[in-house]
């Protein structure tokens, strides 16, 4: 008899004192097999609430054919697995925190934002392009150009926009952002990271 098991590459557990194969993989057979061998204890959580588990197929075909030793095993996923457990409050969480929290982060990339613009402005001395540009087309020397400053502001705003693709919480476009692309490999550098860190200590 064949078992289909699929697993990903983390996984998130939430509040169990046993996590078993069900918690960790998905797994396919008949409705008593599947129930069967999703009961299979991996881990016991102790005291130690909140921690990551390291997990390889190997390890989940040797408990699976201790138990059941006649099956098949298929695997569809991958061969290495991280088992996050995480133990969720029961508590409410304080929204004025949240608020500050997410305000407070606003403003240091407000900032930080801000004083890169005028330094890349300053350095380039834009000023001074923009009154050369404005006398080039018109005739007339000014230091501050506001025919050609304004629309130049507006310009930058709508240039952020349409590049990360978002208008406040809604997309421009079906296509990820660069800051999704960025997170999404920043994400895929971290798991991989932690992959090979937890596999050293297991095999310590």
């Amino acid at each position: 008899m064949f078992v289909y098991i699929y697993i990903q590459n983390k996984v998130k557990v939430y509040n169990k004192k046993k996590i078993k194969l069900k918690h960790i993989a998905k797994i396919e057979a008949s409705n008593e097999l599947t129930k069967n061998i999703g009961e299979i204890i991996f881990f016991e959580i102790g005291d130690n609430l909140k921690k990551s588990f390291y997990i390889d197929l190997f390890i989940i075909v040797k408990k699976i054919k201790c138990e059941f030793p006649d099956i098949e095993i298929v695997s569809l996923g991958v061969n290495e697995c991280i088992v996050e457990h995480i133990v969720r409050e029961k508590n409410v969480k304080n929204n004025i925190v949240e608020i500050l929290k997410v305000m407070i982060v606003s403003l240091v990339l407000f900032a930080g934002g801000m004083t890169a613009i005028i330094s890349f402005h300053t350095e380039t001395e834009l000023v001074a392009v923009l009154s050369n540009l404005y006398e080039v087309f018109t005739g007339e020397s000014i230091q501050s150009p506001m025919l050609i400053g304004i629309p130049y502001s507006i310009g930058i705003g709508v240039g952020i926009i349409i590049f990360f693709n978002h208008v406040g919480n809604k997309k421009l476009t079906k296509d990820p952002s660069p800051i999704e692309i960025e997170m999404t490999q920043y994400e895929e550098n971290v798991l991989q990271t932690t992959l090979n860190k937890l596999s050293n200590e297991e095999g310590e």
